[in-house]
């Protein structure tokens, strides 16, 4: 229901709201968020294969340990397709400008880290857009994908610095970039001077 947090009462329901919204780890949305959330839910529940993937989901939002210390939340497992599920928003949907965006952010070495943790055949991602219409795709990737497989590389080579560090710096201590005595030169990239 709408708050006006100018009044006396208005701030004080409202405090009580963020006290509440804080002991729950919840976000407070206003009204326009909740209709853009219900019509993204809409779309999702809508697509055929989307809601198929989401009704055979386990494991949702779990944390999983393994390989010692290591940890990473799922949005869950899709039993059907034995295959991780993230769902995540974009700006572009599209095949095209979705792995473009992934690439960007970092999604392909998150899902191939989830992927190595859980033994999964691969990874499907409900990429949906943040704004109307919502358009979505349905993406799946094998595990032998080519992006994932280059990025298991990648997760053994920072695993295995990781416990370098760990083991020479302990856990209170990290090595910088550079030298401990020396300045580093900043170099501005090629593309800045076109």
């Amino acid at each position: 229901f709408p708050v006006t947090i100018t009044t006396a009462d208005g701030k004080k329901l409202a405090a009580e709201w963020e006290l509440l919204a804080q002991e729950n780890n919840a976000t407070i949305i206003t009204e326009p968020e909740l209709e853009s959330v219900q019509l993204a839910s809409e779309v999702i529940t809508g697509h055929k294969l989307a809601n198929r993937i989401l009704s055979s989901l386990t494991n949702i939002e779990q944390k999983v340990e393994f390989n010692g210390n290591r940890r990473l939340i799922l949005d869950g497992i899709s039993k059907e397709f034995n295959a991780v599920v993230e769902i995540k928003t974009t700006k572009d949907a599209s095949q095209l400008g979705f792995a473009k965006e992934a690439a960007n952010l970092g999604y392909y070495l998150q899902l191939a880290d989830q992927v190595q943790a859980t033994g999964s055949d691969g990874a499907i991602v409900i990429a949906i857009q943040n704004k109307r219409p919502y358009n979505l795709t349905v993406i799946y990737m094998a595990a032998d994908d080519p992006a994932l497989v280059v990025n298991y590389g990648i997760i053994a080579e920072q695993v295995a610095r990781w416990e370098e560090c760990k083991e020479k710096f302990g856990e209170s201590r990290w090595p910088s970039y550079g030298s401990d005595n020396e300045f580093v030169q900043l170099a501005a990239p090629k593309w800045y001077f076109l």
